[in-house]
């Protein structure tokens, strides 16, 4: 971890003053924060992406589109109230 960690340090610093403006930017900031970018290398009980939280939310989504939530002959309320319980519903 720590050899990526270094490499990566000395590949920033050799690309950054041949970047444009934009990618500087982001070169810089990439640096900056790599305390917060590679969390997940030094505490591997922090998963590296946020997939689980997709994954959470998918089901709800699935069946909004589905119901046809957003497109429903239903009144504007009766939709908005039906919206309102199938987003309630699917964070229980």
């Amino acid at each position: 971890v720590l050899d990526f960690k270094e490499r990566l340090k000395q590949a920033l610093d050799t690309w950054r003053p041949q970047a444009g403006y934009a990618a500087g930017l982001l070169l810089t900031s990439l640096n900056e924060k790599s305390h917060q970018w590679w969390y997940f290398l030094d505490h591997p009980e922090v998963a590296p992406d946020n997939n689980l939280a997709e994954r959470s939310l998918r089901l709800g989504v699935t069946k909004r589109k589905v119901s046809g939530d957003c497109h429903s002959i239903l009144s504007r309320s009766g939709s908005f109230c039906f919206g309102i319980f199938s987003r309630s519903f699917s964070f229980c």
